[in-house]
């Protein structure tokens, strides 16, 4: 269930003050920029959304990480070894990911993707087979965004034209010799 408005301010001040800690200017504002924010955003993107807050990045940065240790943001891994930050729940509904394995974008999925008799097996079984108590998953699917999937079929399609079609005859008679010679 998220909760609404009024109920996020006394819910993270709660929080803090039960682990010992204020809720400060630059944690207000990193909470409030990643509840509206709708997908997950890195330290820097937070930031940026900061806009002319006296908030600044290494700020954020330890804000971020404190959120983290806490248990109120998860790490979403992005391309290459970047990461992107979301709320858990009660703040964020649950939902998986689309993750661009070129460019980085997240793009989420509303709603779980795993049937609860799915969930239940995959439960039973790694219970069974590894002793293992199955208390929350994650699913990130990787890919190509459509920008880079349209990028890269129109790479290939100038190859193509580049060099009069004969990309996949060049290989084609590389592997004749090959045999030839085999």
């Amino acid at each position: 269930m998220i909760i609404n408005m009024s109920q996020r301010r006394q819910t993270i001040t709660d929080l803090l003050a039960n682990r010992r800690f204020r809720l400060t200017e630059p944690r207000q504002a990193v909470f409030e920029v990643l509840m509206d924010a709708g997908k997950p955003l890195s330290a820097a993107q937070i930031h940026t959304r900061l806009n002319h807050s006296r908030v600044n990045l290494v700020s954020v940065y330890r804000t971020v990480q404190l959120f983290v240790n806490l248990g109120i943001l998860r790490a979403v891994d992005a391309s290459a070894g970047s990461q992107r930050f979301e709320l858990v729940e009660p703040y964020n509904e649950h939902h998986h990911h689309l993750i661009c394995t070129r460019c980085g974008e997240i793009v989420e999925l509303e709603g779980c993707l795993l049937t609860e008799k799915a969930l239940d097996m995959i439960s039973h079984r790694v219970r069974q087979d590894k002793q293992f108590e199955v208390t929350g998953h994650e699913v990130q699917i990787l890919g190509r965004c459509g920008d880079c999937s349209i990028e890269r079929q129109s790479v290939a399609r100038a190859a193509d034209i580049g060099n009069g079609g004969r990309r996949w005859a060049g290989r084609a008679a590389a592997r004749k010799t090959v045999e030839a010679n085999g």
